[in-house]
């Protein structure tokens, strides 16, 4: 009878269920997602916010604003020259209205006040 004898270079692997193997991966995972976290809640616990600065965008928006304020302005004096033309309008016609007025009155004489005898 042959004994054989087992050396360093030969392992011996040992029977592995596939539902042992599933959990200890499931496990592997669940830790280092663990420590992902806790590395991730360090760097936020660590960060300072600063300021974005964008002068790109400050020069756009001025820009911008300089051509609403452009069209506003425009707007308020065209509405102001309308307002003029109506107001010169409506003159014209009172004044033509209070001549008309004026040309059908019937002026009579009214007594005048006797000043020598003043009333007490």
């Amino acid at each position: 009878m042959v004994v054989s004898t087992k050396t360093s270079a030969q392992k011996l692997i040992p029977f592995r269920l596939e539902s042992l193997v599933r959990h200890e991966e499931v496990t592997q995972r669940e830790i280092e997602e663990r420590q992902r976290k806790e590395r991730e809640g360090a760097t936020m616990r660590n960060f300072k916010a600063w300021p974005v600065l964008k002068e790109k965008q400050v020069n756009l928006c001025s820009t911008t604003y300089e051509i609403k304020n452009l069209q506003i302005k425009e707007g308020e004096e065209m509405y102001k020259r309308w307002r003029e033309r109506r107001d010169t309008a409506l003159k014209f016609l009172e004044k033509k209205a209070l001549k008309q007025w004026r040309r059908t009155l019937v002026h009579r004489a009214r007594l005048v006040p006797n000043f020598q005898r003043p009333q007490m």
